[in-house]
């Protein structure tokens, strides 16, 4: 059966790579050191650093989970503003259509009027 190389993390052998059987403890009861001894500073030093490294991941998944955060907010607030502007305008718009229909309005009615002048002063001219 064929062996996988395995890494140990027990504090004799921190890092320390392993030819083990693929299935485990329940497979055979093949083993072999892939990596030499470490020295007694490499077991020491080696705990610390992967310590400072999980530390220093969890950090940046932090920042990241905060900057996404922030990023969504800041997203949220330029629609925001987005949309308001586009109600300013869609009010101008409105405004301007309004003026508009009223000189329609006032150009309609004096036309009217005149034309009812005319026909009045046609008839009774």
């Amino acid at each position: 059966m064929p062996a996988s190389l395995k890494t140990s993390w027990t504090s004799d052998n921190p890092g320390r790579r392993f030819y083990g059987c693929i299935l485990g403890r329940s497979g055979c009861t093949f083993f072999d050191w892939y990596d030499p001894r470490m020295c007694a500073r490499a077991k020491v030093l080696i705990p610390g650093l992967l310590c400072k490294i999980n530390r220093l991941e969890k950090q940046v998944e932090e920042m990241q989970r905060k900057m996404q955060k922030e990023m969504q907010k800041e997203i949220q607030r330029e629609m925001q503003m987005g949309m308001e502007m586009q109600k300013e305008k869609l009010m101008e718009i409105h405004s301007e259509m309004l003026r508009k229909m009223q000189k329609r309005q006032n150009f309609f009615v004096y036309v009217t009027v005149v034309s009812v002048l005319m026909v009045l002063f046609m008839l009774f001219g």
